[in-house]
């Protein structure tokens, strides 16, 4: 709602530290991970709903680019 209201544009990040820090887990397992910043999206005249989807979006699609779990031994 914020960059709806201010018009400023959003920069996704996308990441797979998911794969290393699962969700309600304590246990955190060796990696690297991998982020991808993402180009500009431009908000001017959106509502926030198509600002989260078109973010949403990019972030799915980049993350499942990512690589998956590579062990570092």
């Amino acid at each position: 709602m914020l960059a709806s209201k201010s018009e400023y544009p959003v920069i996704p990040v996308a990441h797979n530290s998911g794969y290393f820090w699962p969700r309600n887990s304590l246990r955190k397992l060796p990696g690297t991970i991998h982020m991808i910043i993402g180009p500009a999206i431009e908000t001017r005249g959106k509502s926030a709903k198509q600002i989260n989807k078109e973010c949403e979006d990019w972030i799915e699609t980049t993350v499942a680019g990512l690589p998956a779990r590579e062990i570092n031994l």
